[in-house]
């Protein structure tokens, strides 16, 4: 065989083969594993216990030293302003009632004894009304000032049995306390005395003002009120 021969006889076997293998289909790769998902944490379970809210924060009032080491005023019962009271006198057997309503104050009184004594010879009542303001503040126990005029209606025997009247202005002072215990002064200031049987001068007139005034005025007086 000639060389030409040979040479065409390798191409023949070289396209050969090439299409062999290019009808033979490749080996396909196989796909790699896919990679395990990454397990996701689960929220954490809710507190059984509730989340208490704190309470607003509050700055105390500024509270105030106590004076002369006394801790806080405590409430207490004071002397009130209306009253019904009953009273005796130092007077020789004088009772007297008064009474108080605000600023109003008035008082009745009578002597039992001076009859008594006198054999009925004389003998006098008094009755006042006036204003009366406290002295002290509301406590416990105070202090008031009574301004009055008072009317003391009576009799005296002098030759005969005659009616005399007195009248005059008068000033006192009342000492209260819540329990009901009172204490009191009532001074005669100034007055005059009329008679319906002698013509008084006048200084029989005064004089028998200030007497009827000794006699039915409560100059002193202790009692209890209601």
């Amino acid at each position: 065989m000639s060389r030409l021969h040979r040479g065409l006889a390798v191409v023949v076997m070289l396209h050969a083969a090439l299409a062999v293998a290019q009808a033979t289909p490749a080996p396909t790769a196989e796909p790699a594993p896919a990679a395990p998902p990454v397990p996701s944490i689960p929220p954490p379970p809710p507190s059984a216990e509730p989340t208490a809210t704190p309470a607003p924060t509050t700055v105390p009032p500024a509270v105030a030293p106590p004076l002369y080491g006394r801790g806080p005023a405590t409430p207490k019962e004071v002397v009130s302003d209306r009253s019904f009271g009953i009273h005796v006198g130092v007077n020789l057997g004088l009772f007297a009632v008064d009474f108080q309503l605000g600023h109003f104050y008035g008082f009745a009184a009578g002597n039992a004894g001076v009859p008594l004594v006198s054999n009925g010879s004389i003998g006098a009542f008094a009755i006042g009304l006036g204003y009366t303001t406290p002295l002290s503040h509301p406590d416990e126990s105070m202090w008031f000032m009574d301004f009055f005029v008072d009317a003391l209606p009576g009799w005296a025997t002098q030759g005969g049995a005659e009616a005399v009247v007195g009248a005059g202005v008068g000033l006192g002072f009342r000492y209260l306390h819540r329990s009901g215990f009172t204490a009191g002064f009532k001074i005669p200031v100034f007055g005059a005395s009329f008679s319906t049987a002698s013509n008084y001068s006048t200084s029989q007139s005064v004089g028998m003002f200030y007497l009827f005034s000794a006699i039915a005025l409560p100059i002193i007086s202790f009692g209890y009120r209601f």
